[in-house]
């Protein structure tokens, strides 16, 4: 079992809390418990069917958040399932859905142009019945997750999502610095420190972000939350709680 690393996490403001909890047991104790499922669902999208693979976990009663998963171009929606993420986000009280995006892994569907990411991301959040989500995108899936959640109009951010947890995204060089400080969205930033290409890319964009956290995970590569499950279960966490706990107060 890998050890936590021994850098520290900076303070917490707005979305983030002054001190970084660990998992509690029992919620340690339920991830181990969860059940996750594999589903399909197919649709039509600009007239050609696709057949959507995912997974998902599911909390045992009403979800408090719904939280969406997307994967890197060599990986796919069973990373998510093997770091027990998702196992977590349920045991949380939370709905978990990790897609296999067009052209990765099980879901049998032809590539999707750049120009329609956006709109086909919002056609899958709307085929799965999913509210306003938390995004987890890594890498290539930023393709889908920043115009998504950019827009047309970086203010309305909010409208689209819930909060934002890129790590080492492409497609951050796409926006202006002023459209990043139009968007209020509760974003997590992480990327391992050894990935010195979109890691560093990407960060040098995101950290535009007014409402936004860095958390460089130490040795990490370009995949760090494969390097370091743990940790990265851990900050999901307690990003999680900081969304939950600011919902509850409006």
């Amino acid at each position: 079992m890998r050890s936590e690393p021994t850098h520290q996490l900076k303070m917490f403001k707005t979305w983030k809390r002054r001190e970084t909890r660990s998992l509690p047991e029992d919620i340690e104790a339920k991830s181990e418990k969860v059940d996750v499922k594999v589903k399909e669902r197919t649709f039509t999208y600009q007239s050609q069917e696709v057949k959507l693979h995912y997974l998902e976990a599911s909390p045992a009663s009403e979800p408090k958040l719904h939280i969406l998963l997307l994967h890197g171009a060599a990986f796919s929606s069973k990373n998510w399932e093997e770091i027990k993420t998702l196992h977590l986000i349920a045991a949380m009280g939370h709905l978990a859905i990790a897609i296999d995006l067009p052209g990765a892994s099980k879901s049998k569907t032809k590539g999707i142009k750049i120009s329609d990411r956006a709109d086909f991301l919002d056609t899958v959040i709307k085929q799965l019945d999913i509210k306003k989500p938390i995004i987890v995108s890594p890498s290539m899936s930023g393709g889908y997750s920043l115009p998504f959640i950019m827009g047309s109009n970086s203010e309305t951010c909010t409208d689209r999502a819930l909060g934002f947890i890129p790590v080492a995204p492409v497609g951050t060089d796409n926006y202006k610095p002023v459209q990043y400080n139009r968007c209020q969205l509760p974003t997590m930033i992480v990327y391992g420190d050894q990935d010195s290409g979109l890691g560093l890319t990407s960060l040098g964009n995101l950290r535009n972000l007014p409402n936004s956290e860095i958390f460089p995970i130490k040795g990490g590569s370009h995949p760090c939350y494969l390097d370091e499950p743990e940790y990265w279960n851990k900050l999901v966490y307690n990003f999680l709680l900081e969304i939950e706990s600011d919902q509850n107060s409006k």
